[in-house]
């Protein structure tokens, strides 16, 4: 068997050498190397001035233009690609300042980022707001809305800010209108003040930050029409005798009366001492303002106080619900007036309130559960509301 191994394997050399059998390979193999090259000397930033231009950027390559790309980040800087080169061009820079691209030339991992820029427009732009730059007054009624402002200016704003804290007015929208027209909407929220609120808009453009323009809103005030209030309109849970005038202390409109709740024991069931309203109209909106009592130290001045509302006006716990907290600064001092800083708003129009003190100067929160932690006193209270 070996013997026979051995004859097979000079059989078959010697008849490769004879050329019977080729053991050449029956293929021929391409070794070109495809390649994209981009010199470095053509890879430093490309500058354009305002006016634009074009550049041309040599390449040289063994691959056919369709198989490798040249692409742009920013569509004001174009490319064209051919055989051996490819042209960066801009357009005219009309923006008040410098603006940036990126370019890139590519074969599959061969990459070249080339920086472009372009100089900005070297003029001084303006800002107009309905052909002023400042002065410019917009009116708005106290139920609010939406306005909108014509702004002028060769550059594209994009900053409108109400000046600090004016959370009244909200930007809704900046769009182009005809020519350098550009038109701000905001949104101005209704008005509760009893007071003209106004607030200043600075309008600018991040092309040109230094240059800016700047309008007034002016807001007109609610008219708050005073709810009459009798002493038979009104009933509460804890009057305190002989010490004040009872409720017709609160609505008589005499300074050296006063109202004061429960200081000798715990009111029924230990609630909140309250002052029930049986209004002869419903109202939706409602302000609330009391004055100090005329002598003490100020220790009953009510802070802060529950609206609570029911339909029925019953004296029935779950027939009523708290609609709203509002708060008043302290006195200042004795028969002095102060308002609530929030408006009560109702879902819908109530005709039966109960005013909840929670806090007074000298106890937050009141505890009516206590003797000496649940009463309070005032001189007189009054309503407000306004009609739409």
């Amino acid at each position: 068997m070996k013997k026979n191994t051995l004859f097979t394997t000079l059989l078959i050399g010697a008849l490769c050498f004879m050329g019977i059998i080729s053991c050449k390979p029956d293929y021929e193999t391409d070794f070109e190397v495809k390649e994209l090259l981009v010199d470095y000397h053509d890879r430093g930033i490309i500058s354009f001035p305002v006016n634009g231009g074009e550049k041309e950027i040599p390449v040289k390559t063994n691959l056919p233009v369709e198989k490798w790309n040249a692409r742009s980040n920013a569509e004001w800087c174009r490319v064209e690609k051919n055989a051996d080169k490819v042209t960066v061009s801009a357009t005219t820079n009309n923006l008040y300042m410098t603006r940036t691209a990126k370019i890139s030339i590519a074969y599959g991992h061969q990459e070249y980022t080339i920086e472009v820029s372009q100089s900005g427009n070297t003029g001084v732009p303006s800002i107009t707001i309905e052909g002023k730059t400042e002065g410019t007054v917009i009116n708005v009624t106290d139920k609010g809305g939406v306005v909108s402002v014509t702004a002028s200016s060769e550059m594209n704003i994009d900053y409108v800010t109400p000046d600090f804290e004016n959370t009244w007015i909200k930007l809704i929208k900046i769009e182009q209108g005809s020519g350098n027209e550009q038109i701000i909407t905001l949104q101005i929220d209704t008005s509760f003040s009893d007071q003209e609120r106004t607030a200043t808009v600075t309008v600018q453009s991040s092309e040109y930050v230094n240059q800016k323009a700047s309008f007034s809103i002016a807001q007109d005030p609610k008219v708050w029409v005073q709810i009459p209030l009798t002493s038979d309109m009104l009933s509460a849970n804890a009057t305190q005798e002989n010490d004040g005038h009872g409720l017709p202390g609160l609505v008589d409109g005499v300074k050296n009366t006063f109202y004061h709740t429960l200081w000798s024991k715990v009111s029924p069931g230990g609630k909140p001492h309250f002052v029930q309203m049986n209004l002869n109209e419903p109202v939706q909106y409602l302000r609330i303002a009391y004055s100090s009592r005329h002598n003490g130290d100020g220790g009953g001045d009510v802070t802060r106080a529950g609206i609570w509302v029911s339909e029925s006006g019953k004296d029935v716990d779950s027939e009523w619900f708290k609609a709203a907290t509002v708060t008043f600064p302290l006195p200042s001092g004795r028969a002095v007036t102060v308002q609530s800083d929030q408006v009560a708003v109702f879902d819908t129009p109530c005709q039966y309130i109960r005013f909840v003190p929670e806090a007074r100067r000298n106890k937050d929160p009141l505890d009516a559960s206590n003797t000496s932690n649940g009463w309070w006193n005032m001189g007189e209270l009054y309503l407000y509301t306004f009609s739409e």
